[in-house]
């Protein structure tokens, strides 16, 4: 469940991302397939995807390199 905590419109922007992520990037669709495929719903799911998405972006700001998605999203084995 999204935590109450923290600024309203960040987290509704951050969610909103991730709905668009979900349409437009294959990594995340696939992804979002995956678990819904699993049994989650669909709302977990973009949830989860919204708090990777969290940890992307400051991946990013910290290590200065650009969004590289073989890096986030690995194969599993």
């Amino acid at each position: 469940m999204l935590a109450k905590r923290g600024i309203p419109i960040v987290k509704y922007a951050l969610f909103m991302a991730t709905v668009g992520s979900v349409l437009h990037n294959p990594q995340m669709n696939k992804f979002f397939r995956d678990k819904i495929s699993a049994g989650k719903s669909k709302k977990e799911v973009l949830i989860i995807l919204t708090k990777k998405i969290a940890a992307i972006m400051y991946s990013i700001v910290k290590h200065n390199k650009p969004y590289e998605p073989q890096r986030v999203f690995i194969p599993k084995r």
